[in-house]
């Protein structure tokens, strides 16, 4: 699924509990959405990018109406000695 996006995009998998599990602890909503009319399904889910630090902790969040700008000034940020 992730492969249009970007070749070097990482994607969620696991059993039903562990997904649910990531969703909760990210607060993240997803559901399935399902339409007589198309031969797949879609999925609505909250958008947004963390950033995280190698030791798996949460650094920033930004979302849809965050600018490139404010994305590269967290990441130089993050980067910083």
């Amino acid at each position: 699924y992730v492969k249009p996006f970007h070749p070097r995009l990482l994607g969620l998998t696991g059993t039903v509990e562990q997904v649910q599990a990531a969703l909760k602890a990210y607060r993240i909503y997803a559901r399935k959405v399902e339409d007589p009319a198309m031969s797949e399904y879609t999925m609505d889910h909250t958008s947004y990018i963390y950033l995280m630090g190698p030791d798996g902790t949460l650094i920033d969040l930004y979302g849809m109406d965050s600018t490139a700008a404010e994305i590269a000034a967290g990441l130089q940020r993050a980067l910083a000695p």
